[in-house]
Order: C-alpha cells, then sequence, then structure tokens
C-alpha cells in the first residue's frame, strides 16, 4: 500500500513557516532603498553573518566619478524646466529634491576625505544655494586628475551632523586658489588648465539655471526665511508673491514690494542663481504694477491747452442747448472737461498712494536703510547682483 492511496492530508511547508520583509536603509542617508525577504521557521529569521555590519549605499554612491556628474547636471535639468503640472505635483517634487540632496551628498564624497559615520543629507535649501558651486568643484577635480592635490577632509558624526554645507565649499574653494597659485611644474599646470578648460564650459552651460517654477521658488524662500516671518508667508508675502492679473496685484502697493524686498535682503542669504529667479520674479510684480497706474495717468494733448489760449475752449462748461447736434457737445465737452483736469493733482494721489504700506507684519521689519547706514552693523553680507560676483567663490562668473 502506498501513502497516497491512504489519501492523508499532508500540509505544506508553508503552513509552517512564514515570510518576513527586512528594509535596506542607505547607511549615509537613511532612506530605504531596497527589502530582503526571509524565510522565518519557529518564530526565527534565518541567521546572517554581520547582517548589522553589512553597508549599504544608494545606487548613486555606485556611479563612477563622471557618470555621476552628468547625471546630476541632467537632473538640475530637469528640475529646472518643470512645467506647472510637473512643480504642483508634491510626490514628483519630493522625489526630485530628494535626488538632488543624494547626488550631492554624493559629490561631496567624491570630492574629498570624507568619514561619515552617521545619516546626514544636506538640507534643499543648502542643496539650490550650493548647487553650481559644488558641480563645478566636482567637474574641476574630475578633470584635474592631479594624485598631489586634495580638498579639505570633512568628518560627518553624531557629535557635528550639524555642518554646514556653504562653508565647507567656502573652504574648497580656498584650497583650490591656493594651488593655482602655488603650482610650478609643467605636468600640473597642463592639468590644471584643462580642469579650467573643463570648469568654464561647465559655467557657460549652468550660468543663471536656476528653477523657474514658483512653487519651488516660494519653497526655497520658505526654507531660507526665519520662523518669525510665518504669519507673514502664510498671508500677505503669499498672496504678493502669487499675483499674475492686474486685479490681483492692485490690493497691493510699491511700498508693499519694497517692504518684501527689504526682508528678503535683510534676513534671506543671496547670490545663488535661485535667489536671482526668486527676486526677478518679484520684479515683474513692480512692473506690472507701474503699468497698471500709469495706464491711468491723463495726457493732455498740447492742442487742448493752444485752445484755452485762443478762445475756442469756453471757461463755461458747454450746454446741449448752444450746439446743432449732441455729438458736437459730446466733442466739445469733453475738450472743456481736459482743459479743466488738475493733471499734476492726479499724479501726486497716485504717488502718493503708491507709497504706502497697506500690508501689516507680523514681525517688526528693521529699517533697511538705517543698517547700512551703521559702521559696526550686524547685517549679514550683501552681494551685488548687477555685478554676477558669486558668494561662493568670490569670484565673477565668466
Amino acid at each position: 500500500m502506498t501513502l497516497s492511496n491512504l489519501n492523508l492530508q499532508i500540509p505544506e511547508i508553508n503552513d509552517w513557516v512564514s515570510r518576513q520583509n527586512h528594509p535596506i536603509i542607505c547607511n549615509r542617508t537613511g532612506l530605504v532603498i531596497g527589502s530582503i525577504t526571509v524565510v522565518k521557521v519557529a518564530g526565527h529569521i534565518p541567521y546572517l553573518s554581520q547582517w548589522k555590519e553589512t553597508q549599504a549605499l544608494h545606487p548613486l554612491f555606485s556611479l563612477p566619478p563622471t557618470a555621476l556628474l552628468n547625471f546630476s547636471k541632467s537632473l538640475w535639468h530637469h528640475v529646472c524646466n518643470f512645467t506647472p503640472d510637473q512643480a504642483a505635483d508634491s510626490k514628483l517634487t519630493h522625489k526630485q529634491e530628494t535626488l538632488l540632496r543624494v547626488a550631492t551628498l554624493a559629490m561631496l564624497h567624491e570630492l574629498g576625505d570624507v568619514d561619515q559615520t552617521t545619516v546626514w543629507m544636506p538640507t534643499m535649501s543648502e542643496v539650490l544655494y550650493g548647487w553650481q558651486s559644488i558641480l563645478q568643484l566636482s567637474y574641476w577635480k574630475n578633470y584635474l586628475e592631479s594624485k598631489r592635490f586634495k580638498f579639505p577632509a570633512l568628518r560627518i558624526s553624531e557629535f557635528n551632523k550639524g555642518i554646514t554645507l556653504a562653508g565647507y565649499l567656502q573652504d574648497c574653494w580656498l584650497v583650490k586658489k591656493e594651488y593655482e597659485t602655488h603650482v610650478r611644474e609643467a605636468v600640473e599646470r597642463e592639468k590644471l588648465e584643462a580642469a579650467e578648460a573643463a570648469l568654464k564650459v561647465l559655467r557657460d552651460d549652468l550660468a543663471g539655471k536656476a528653477p523657474r517654477s514658483k512653487k519651488l521658488l516660494w519653497r526655497w524662500f520658505l526654507a531660507n526665511i526665519p520662523q518669525k516671518y510665518a504669519k507673514d508667508t502664510d498671508s500677505w508675502m503669499w498672496d504678493l508673491f502669487d499675483a499674475e492679473t492686474e486685479s490681483e496685484i492692485s490690493e497691493f502697493t510699491l511700498a508693499d514690494i519694497d517692504l518684501f524686498e527689504s526682508i528678503i535682503l535683510y534676513e534671506v542669504e543671496l547670490g545663488s542663481a535661485v535667489s536671482h529667479a526668486f527676486l526677478e520674479r518679484l520684479g515683474q510684480k513692480r512692473k506690472l504694477l507701474e503699468v497698471k497706474f500709469r495706464t491711468f495717468e491723463i495726457l493732455i494733448p498740447d492742442s487742448i491747452a493752444a485752445g484755452v489760449a485762443d478762445g475756442s475752449i469756453s471757461a463755461d462748461e458747454p450746454v446741449l442747448a448752444d450746439y446743432s447736434n449732441r455729438v458736437k457737445w459730446i466733442v466739445a465737452h469733453s475738450k472743456w472737461k481736459l482743459a479743466h483736469t488738475d493733471t499734476g493733482k492726479h499724479r501726486r494721489d497716485v504717488l502718493a498712494e503708491q507709497s504706502e504700506v497697506t500690508v501689516r507684519t507680523v514681525h517688526e521689519v528693521p529699517d533697511f536703510e538705517d543698517i547700512l547706514g551703521r559702521e559696526d552693523s550686524d547685517t549679514p553680507a550683501l552681494f551685488d547682483l548687477s555685478t554676477g560676483d558669486t558668494p561662493i567663490t568670490g569670484e565673477t562668473e565668466d
């Protein structure tokens, strides 16, 4: 008799075991980059030798330097060219912003000797401010190919993970400048010339390339403005920045825009391509408002003044009964109205209206002109936006 003839119900092995998923987390970024499925038997998982010591890294950390730089540059161009619909998609923008942060950290590891023993990623604000700088430095080092040159070492641990990315990049630019000053041998000079040529091409490619999406620019602003302005950013600041039509911008005055710009200049670190794009968009609001109130200026033709002088336009208001038809009376009355309009008063009224602040700030805004006049002022360093000087490199862009 065979076992099958006994018609016994033999349970499958799956009735005695269960499966369990374990996430694989990047040691440097803290992001989940995969998962592993294990079989759990009798309440226990398989023995995995040195499982806790296994080093798992995000795929971007495995890319060769050139491939990483090309991917990073393409990613930046993609984000800068977001359509309004793409920028409004929070899932898409969050995914792209996370990739930008990981790419920045990956380039940082390729840039210098980075000892990272804890999870850390630069903030999106740091990425937007220092993106062009770290990309330029990375390209420069990649083309330099000199084993004699090294950027400063960086340690990221649980004791100092609050590092300042902008400060570190500033140190890198200083080391680069010192190397260029003291390089002597012909071989090293040739390498330096090749690296500088590659850097110039990259600068030309990325010059002024910044996100133009309203949502992305506003997120950059919120990341840089102090929390004390939270109620202002949730109310009049957003309404002014979001205004698109003439009717929407009519709720504000030029003085309101001046106040907005003063807060930015005093509180926000400027000099990056993103800050230029933000101020440019705010400048568009100013132009829209100027066009609106200038449209209502009344221009009196010279012929009206001549008519008053020769008496063809009387001092008294024309009466309909004195004219043969209504059309002639309308023309005469229009000329009389223009002749007796005080255009100077109208102009003064408009300018006075535009010089008044109509918004109410929750936090008291410092007098920016007075602060600039003090010799002992602690005002953050400002950079001339008209010269193209970059605060990160201290150099003038080609």
